[in-house]
């Protein structure tokens, strides 16, 4: 049932125009820029879009003050490494999955104020449904943040998915708004 919700999911998302593509994730950022939790957090974690995910990285320029972190993947774990503070900003590098992370400096060991979680669905009550590696249900459960938000594209909020004792859900979902033009 996973796979087949997955590769709905996953085909919606990349047929997506560009249009639509850049006018909701121009939404999901308008929205996450109010969000209360946003304006006081301090250490943000963030994730380099693939697949046609939401793109929110342009948000660092706005907040030099703000420590973003991306996720990075060794073996079957994942940790969140300093993308960008103050002036620092970290090199990226593709690893093993194609994703593009930071590959220097430690990973920082601590719970995130707020992480931005991606997924190929989510529910109103914020389970979530990823790629089905686990890496940020098991970073979840170890390194539980003060605040988890799933970030989504209108199609991608389901009444149900299917949910496992290991899944991890988000705290809130910020939906992308329909009224958004579309091409």
């Amino acid at each position: 049932m996973k796979s087949l919700v997955r590769q709905s999911m996953l085909h919606q998302r990349l047929n997506l125009s560009k249009q639509q593509k850049k006018a909701w994730d121009a939404s999901l950022m308008q929205q996450l820029l109010l969000l209360e939790i946003f304006q006081q957090a301090q250490t943000i974690g963030l994730f380099h879009p693939i697949k046609n995910e939401p793109d929110l990285l342009s948000i660092v320029n706005q907040f030099p003050n703000k420590h973003f972190l991306l996720p990075v993947v060794d073996g079957a774990s994942m940790t969140y490494h300093t993308y960008k503070f103050q002036d620092y900003l970290a090199p990226l590098e593709k690893s093993e999955l194609t994703i593009l992370e930071p590959k220097q400096g430690k990973p920082f060991l601590q719970p995130l104020d707020l992480i931005i979680v991606p997924g190929l669905a989510f529910t109103a009550s914020g389970q979530r449904l990823g790629f089905g590696k686990g890496y940020f249900d098991q970073y979840l459960k170890q390194y539980r943040p003060t605040y988890t938000v799933g970030v989504l594209y209108p199609f991608q909020l389901l009444p149900s998915i299917p949910n496992e004792d290991h899944d991890q859900e988000v705290d809130q979902i910020l939906i992308a708004n329909e009224d958004s033009p579309n091409q």
